[in-house]
């Protein structure tokens, strides 16, 4: 079996942070509140480049951009997806984590994706 090396892990973790960069927020009701190009939505941005493991995505997300999104609060955040564009509908990763509630519009969470390569 072969075996990546490092700079193998950092090629993938670079070819992550170029092509699955639409990171979906999802509710407790496993419906997507809110997808995000990292690289082009002033909210988000890469909080880790490829040469860290893991390779993080960071969110700031109000109740105000869900509303926006066509969202209705309150509503529960319980985990993310990455895909491919905006209108993908197969994704490439998920990453769960704890709750979070928004409530009302000025309510905010920073949510971070991580991409974990090697795991």
């Amino acid at each position: 079996m072969t075996q990546l090396d490092s700079y193998g892990f950092e090629d993938l973790r670079t070819y992550i942070q170029n092509n699955w960069a639409f990171i979906a927020v999802i509710d407790d009701a496993s419906n997507e509140a809110l997808r995000w190009d990292v690289a082009a939505n002033a909210n988000a941005s890469w909080s880790s480049g490829p040469g860290s493991n893991p390779l993080t995505a960071e969110l700031t997300v109000t109740g105000q951009d869900v509303i926006d999104a066509g969202g209705s609060l309150p509503i529960t955040l319980t985990g993310t997806e990455s895909y491919k564009s905006s209108s993908a509908t197969t994704r490439t990763t998920h990453d769960p984590w704890s709750d979070a509630t928004l409530e009302v519009a000025e309510d905010e969470v920073v949510i971070s994706h991580n991409f974990r390569l090697p795991p």
